[in-house]
């Protein structure tokens, strides 16, 4: 068995791949290589595999982490090289990553959303420094209204092209917020609908706000 932590990129069209497809991706790729992965006992066995914190479905991501374990006792020579051919186009493997760190140490994600919104940067700067912004968010016990501030730890508006670029860290974890919310903010208290919206995961931080891998 050999342990690997590996960080990746997915882009283009790539970031419309579901993680659970995702991960079938990935243990293709393996078995292009000729590598096994390991598998849990008991009756319904299941991959070693798990990337931490996935992306919804249709955002982009510089710091994706995957972690796995091989059948094997060592990789093999051009691991990364060989890994990326058998990949398709969109995502790509970076590094590998000499670190066994439990997720639970996540705390905030740093995202780029791009929107095009007919709205001013100084009002939507404003909005979020309110005390308050209530959004009915998704939870697993079903939906609630909650108060979004205390879960964005950073927010930067900057007007870009025909649109505007906002740079926001949120809470990941136990009280994780999806940057979608960040969105459905504004268009509740703004009454404004964007034309076009991207999300991109610049990166992930651990519970003191340092760079998680």
């Amino acid at each position: 068995m050999y342990k690997v932590r590996a960080l990746f990129q997915k882009g283009g069209t790539a970031k419309y791949i579901s993680h659970l497809d995702l991960m079938q991706v990935f243990r293709r790729a393996f078995s292009r290589m000729g590598l096994r992965l390991c598998y849990s006992g008991g009756f319904h066995p299941h991959m070693q595999m798990n990337i931490l914190l996935p992306l919804s479905t249709g955002f982009s991501s510089q710091c994706e982490i995957l972690e796995l374990e091989l059948d094997a006792t060592h990789l093999p020579d051009n691991f990364l090289y060989q890994l990326n051919r058998a990949l398709p186009e969109g995502i790509t493997v970076t590094s590998l990553i000499d670190s066994d760190r439990a997720p639970k140490f996540i705390g905030a994600a740093e995202y780029e959303i791009y929107t095009e919104l007919p709205a001013a940067v100084d009002a939507v700067t404003e909005l979020f420094s309110r005390e308050e912004l209530i959004v009915n968010k998704r939870t697993k016990r079903g939906h609630s209204d909650t108060n979004i501030i205390p879960l964005v730890k950073a927010f930067r508006a900057e007007q870009q092209d025909e649109g505007m670029l906002l740079t926001v860290t949120v809470s990941q974890g136990n009280e994780s917020l999806n940057p979608e919310y960040i969105i459905a903010a504004i268009e509740k208290y703004l009454e404004l609908s964007p034309a076009y919206t991207t999300y991109h995961r610049k990166e992930v931080f651990d519970t003191e706000g340092k760079v998680f891998r």
